[in-house]
């Protein structure tokens, strides 16, 4: 037991000095410092030394980090749905790096301490590059899918305003107030677009930004309405079709339901059965050991 102590404190005394060494190599200030700053110029505020560490690395890394544009494309799109809009495609992979970088580093720490220690930390920064990726392209395609479960209700406002007014920018204003959804983000963009430039190239920039089928049919029509052509029998006939789609999308989450039942009836069952089975081996049991008295 006093082996266990001594090697714990000793593995956090080693710890704590090697931080107080990278912060001094890479001439960054202590946490002291760091808090008095705050304080008087509110900035980092929150921030720890693990913190200011990854900062740093990142900050190296970006600087030398070389991305392919198509890379560098997708990495954006995914980032503009994530908590961390506003960081570019190199400074994401530089932060998730720096992260790796980390997390490997306390690995190699480890090594010689506690080497299981350490092989269950190399495995943790391999999970985690690969897991990063993985996990923003959850939350990109969870977003485009809330845009796309809102898009009938969209065609449908938009098949009743135009048979009252023909302004574009006014029926994306009122429908974008009324919702509180990831569409409402895409539409103010798009007007405050529309009323700096062209609105057809707004209008386009939208389709690109989101890349949905069914958007490109709804900016389509909004084009028409724009050219002054009547696009109330095209907004009926697409309103019905997504509608439509909608109703089958319902369908196809109500058919899989069944199966989600079954797993469920599959544990119960499998739990009912290990139950009698273990009643029935502690009867056994007991009889054995009574004829054995």
């Amino acid at each position: 037991m006093v082996v266990y102590v001594i090697a714990t404190t000793s593995f956090i005394l080693f710890v704590g000095g090697y931080f107080r060494l990278l912060l001094f190599a890479f001439r960054m200030p202590s946490m002291k410092a760091n808090k008095v700053a705050g304080r008087i110029i509110k900035i980092n505020k929150g921030n720890n030394i693990i913190g200011l560490l990854i900062q740093y690395l990142s900050s190296i890394i970006e600087k030398r980090i070389i991305l392919s544009e198509g890379k560098k494309l997708k990495i954006e799109s995914y980032i503009k749905y994530s908590e961390n809009e506003n960081l570019s495609a190199n400074a994401y992979e530089a932060d998730k790096l720096a992260r790796v970088v980390f997390i490997a580093s306390i690995g190699i720490l480890l090594l010689k301490i506690i080497p299981v220690a350490s092989i269950i930390t190399f495995i943790m920064a391999f999970v985690y590059y690969f897991r990063a990726d993985s996990s923003l392209e959850a939350v990109y395609t969870k977003k485009k899918q809330e845009i796309e479960y809102e898009l009938p209700r969209f065609c449908a406002t938009i098949n009743q305003e135009i048979k009252n007014t023909t302004d574009v920018i006014d029926i994306l204003t009122r429908y974008a107030k009324g919702t509180d959804k990831t569409l409402r983000k895409e539409l103010f963009i798009t007007i405050a677009d529309m009323k700096s430039s062209n609105y057809e190239a707004a209008l386009v920039r939208f389709e690109s930004r989101v890349s949905l089928g069914s958007l490109s049919d709804i900016v389509r029509g909004l084009i028409g309405v724009i050219r002054g052509d009547d696009m109330r029998t095209y907004f009926e006939m697409l309103s019905h079709d997504l509608d439509e789609l909608e109703l089958q999308r319902l369908e196809d989450r109500a058919a899989k339901q069944p199966d989600k039942i079954k797993k469920y009836q599959f544990l119960i069952l499998s739990a009912m059965i290990i139950m009698y089975m273990a009643v029935i081996a502690l009867y056994l049991f007991s009889m054995d050991r009574s004829m054995l008295m």
